[in-house]
This record gives C-alpha cells, structure tokens and sequence, in this order.
C-alpha cells in the first residue's frame, strides 16, 4: 500500500491520509495537518512539525 502511495504522490496525484500513527505520517507525508475539535489547522510542510507538537496541536496546546 506504502508503495501505491509514493508512486501516486510522485506521478503528480494528491494523496489524502487519516492517520493517528505518527511514524507513518513523518515517513509518508510532504505536508501535515492537525485536526483538533473538528477544525482543521493549517498544512506545514512536515520539516515544521515535531511528534511533540502534531501531539500537542491535537490536544489544543498550540
């Protein structure tokens, strides 16, 4: 599925993932968003996130 995944982001296509695993999301994704409260933050490039703040920013503490 990993493999599906990377040859679609690198065709071009934009890929939407819903994960709670943060290794997968920091090994997969280009850009990050936290939802918290059923709002949806801002996407950062994933260089911006640490696992300490993707948690943080899910509990309401950024």
């Amino acid at each position: 599925v990993y493999e599906i995944i990377a040859r679609r982001a690198e065709a071009g296509c934009a890929v939407l993932m819903v994960s709670s695993y943060l290794p997968e999301l920091f090994g997969l994704c280009d850009r990050l968003a936290v939802m918290h409260r059923g709002q949806l933050g801002h996407a950062r490039p994933i260089a911006e996130w640490t696992p300490a703040r993707v948690l943080s920013a899910a509990v309401g503490d950024a």
